[in-house]
């Protein structure tokens, strides 16, 4: 979904909890903006948050595994 749409959603949810208010479109759209925009920063934290491949431990390789020249096993 877009952002508009996304916002268009959120605005219209706004509204209807609200009980269907007449003349106050724009203080719910800002609302509605001002609502996405915390969501997207929590996404992005979040995003942050999960390690990237080079932040993951290295394989485990037990010294039979290592004789054998099997290949290395990531751990879980």
């Amino acid at each position: 979904m877009h952002h508009e749409d996304e916002v268009r959603l959120i605005a219209y949810q706004i509204w209807e909890k609200q009980c269907c208010p007449e003349g106050r479109e724009l203080e719910h759209w800002f609302k509605a903006e001002a609502v996405w925009q915390e969501r997207q920063g929590q996404i992005q934290h979040i995003a942050k948050d999960q390690p990237s491949r080079t932040d993951l431990p290295a394989p485990r390789v037990t010294r039979a595994q290592q004789q054998a020249g099997a290949a290395p096993r990531r751990s879980r």
